[in-house]
């Protein structure tokens, strides 16, 4: 894998708030800057990543990958080389359009190639400009900060037999906003975020699994903590249901919950509450596309924290992780959520102030997610690590995410 790539991806959802696709994003780096080259030599670069280092099911998992094409690259022979069941061709928006252009574009559309318009901003300057291309389209996405009057989105009738998509979708509000003016789907990282800033009440059950990974960050015995699970019959019925499955293949059921802790360890009660946070407690799909992000900034800190020989903190990298996304779970802001819990200080100075070894794992993982070139460098530059370590453990990040959404899938 070169070394001057980062891949990311950036989730597409539906308006049921399902994983439709993800966008490949990339930024390339030297000395440390963030340079924009040759869009045809950028695209090639991420295509023999993808198909040839990581692998499209380890980097899409089964959906849909959208990718950066110029005219160039759509008129070369290498085109056919991208699987056209896996990948959308994404028409940059200052591509030219000509007869000999269209045709190329039927003549891929008869072999099975699907293709987007990036950046479409309903201006009359852009209707003309792609008038011919429209038809040859099958997705349209709408570039949400540059459209300059709502009324433009009228013009949305004018597409009845495209996909519309809509860009830079900053919050929930906004999701559901596009959502009922008729876009089909939606990029951005408003999934993170929580829908609304104001004070909730928290649910029994989220509150019980919080105040359980506030003791373990702390190293509480063990008989405190199943006190708090004695209290809880679902969440207690869900662990059993857990060790007992064909995951574990114990001999003899566990009927216990202090049997079900000493098998799982501290580590893996943790683990197991993350995914029961994330995947069983919301029947949002927007909060169970959360679960990958978390799952990733795990994989990205642990290796972080294994680089630079700190392995002691590796057992707060996965409650981390988990509360560093949770106001979008409860809705709320952060400080809220995690203020009356009593976290471990060095779990609570990570993720508000990317305080120490955790806050710089986090960091980095946060940063991973969006190609932040220039705060990975500062980073590594820090600690002393090399600056290919980010980009080997983003590639590995993937097989690993892969590997436990299929475990998910099968228990």
């Amino acid at each position: 894998m070169s070394d001057s790539i980062y891949i990311g991806r950036q989730p597409i959802f539906t308006a049921k708030g399902e994983i439709y696709a993800y966008e490949l994003l990339f930024r390339t780096k030297s000395s440390s800057q963030i340079i924009i080259e040759d869009d045809l030599i950028s695209t090639i670069r991420v295509l023999i990543n993808a198909l040839n280092t990581i692998g499209t099911e380890n980097l899409l998992g089964g959906k849909l990958g959208f990718i950066n094409v110029d005219k160039r690259l759509v008129m070369s022979d290498m085109i056919e080389m991208v699987p056209p069941d896996e990948f959308v061709l994404e028409i940059l928006e200052h591509c030219e359009i000509d007869k000999e252009f269209l045709d190329r574009i039927l003549a891929l559309k008869q072999k099975g190639y699907r293709f987007a318009l990036d950046d479409f901003d309903l201006s009359k300057t852009m209707f003309a400009r792609f008038e011919y291309l429209f038809e040859h389209l099958d997705i349209i996405k709408i570039d949400i900060p540059f459209i300059e009057s709502k009324d433009d989105l009228l013009r949305l009738e004018e597409f009845p037999n495209q996909m519309m998509l809509a860009e830079k979708v900053e919050s929930k509000k906004d999701f559901k906003t596009y959502s009922m003016l008729g876009f089909d789907l939606f990029q951005g990282y408003f999934f993170e975020r929580p829908s609304t800033i104001e004070s909730q009440n928290i649910d029994p059950s989220k509150s019980t699994v919080l105040q359980i990974s506030s003791m373990l960050s702390n190293d509480e015995e063990i008989g405190k903590i199943i006190e708090i699970f004695q209290r809880d019959s679902k969440l207690t019925i869900n662990l059993l249901r857990y060790i007992n499955s064909a995951k574990f293949s114990f001999k003899h059921e566990i009927s216990s919950i202090s049997q079900a802790i000493s098998i799982v360890g501290y580590q893996g009660l943790h683990s197991w509450l993350k995914m029961y946070l994330y995947t069983e407690l919301s029947d949002d799909p927007l909060t169970k596309a959360l679960y990958e992000h978390v799952e990733f900034r795990s994989f990205i800190m642990e290796e972080f924290l294994r680089e630079l020989h700190k392995p002691h903190f590796i057992k707060k990298v996965s409650i981390t992780a988990a509360l560093s996304l949770i106001d979008a779970i409860f809705n709320a802001p952060l400080k809220e959520v995690l203020g009356p819990l009593g976290l471990n200080q060095k779990v609570t100075d990570a993720i508000f102030h990317h305080k120490g070894y955790l806050g710089a794992a986090l960091l980095m993982a946060q940063s991973l997610e969006t190609s932040n070139l220039r705060t990975i460098d500062k980073i590594c530059k820090k600690v002393g690590i090399s600056k290919a370590k980010p980009l080997q453990w983003q590639e590995q990040s993937y097989a690993h995410l892969a590997k436990v959404l299929q475990q998910k899938r099968e228990d």
